[in-house]
């Protein structure tokens, strides 16, 4: 018989907004057209028609990157070591958008504090770590090639579902500034 006292793993997944850069295929194809005519901005309800090639392309990005929580301890952030089991990156339609979803499983759940850092964490990674380098990566639809961002400057925020049906607006995250940003680029191994 199990303890009854004994902890119990908790989900929480974390949403915010995606954007993307298009370019139509025929632009795309011809680098003085791509020069002159550049890409088109897209939104999460635009990117909803392409959710299955960018949900692929997560998938494919994440197999090799691995789970986020494996960088997330000692200078990086100051959750304590163990209390995030995984914090995987993936997109879901939360209506009729598009959005990215970052899956955290938790020994228990967080104190308020322990989540701003989390939050503040997963930023980093979407700025500057794991989502510098996805934003880079062609993903290629039936009309044209996408370049998606999980992290943007305007109106970033990050809303936390801790119950798993009950999504709750949250503050917005403050963005990394540019004295963090270099501090983590020396401090963390490229990936």
């Amino acid at each position: 018989m199990k303890e009854r006292n004994a902890m119990q793993e908790v989900t929480w997944k974390l949403y915010s907004p995606l954007t993307a850069e298009f370019f139509p295929q025929e632009v795309y194809d011809d680098p003085d057209l791509m020069d002159r005519e550049g890409p088109m901005e897209l939104d999460g309800k635009s990117l909803a028609e392409y959710a299955d090639e960018i949900r692929e392309a997560v998938e494919k990005d994440s197999a090799i990157t691995g789970d986020f929580a494996q960088y997330m301890y000692g200078r990086t952030c100051s959750v304590p070591d163990g209390k995030v089991l995984s914090l995987v990156p993936s997109v879901e339609m939360v209506e009729d958008t598009l959005t990215g979803c970052a899956t955290v499983k938790l020994r228990e759940p967080l104190t308020s504090e322990e989540c701003a850092a989390l939050k503040i964490y997963l930023i980093a990674q979407y700025a500057d770590g794991w989502g510098e380098g996805f934003e880079q990566r062609e993903i290629e639809t039936v009309d044209g090639v996408l370049f998606v961002h999980f992290w943007n400057s305007e109106e970033f925020h990050i809303r936390i579902d801790r119950n798993l049906g009950s999504m709750q607006q949250e503050t917005p995250a403050a963005a990394p500034t540019r004295a963090e940003k270099g501090k983590r680029r020396r401090s963390e191994p490229e990936r």
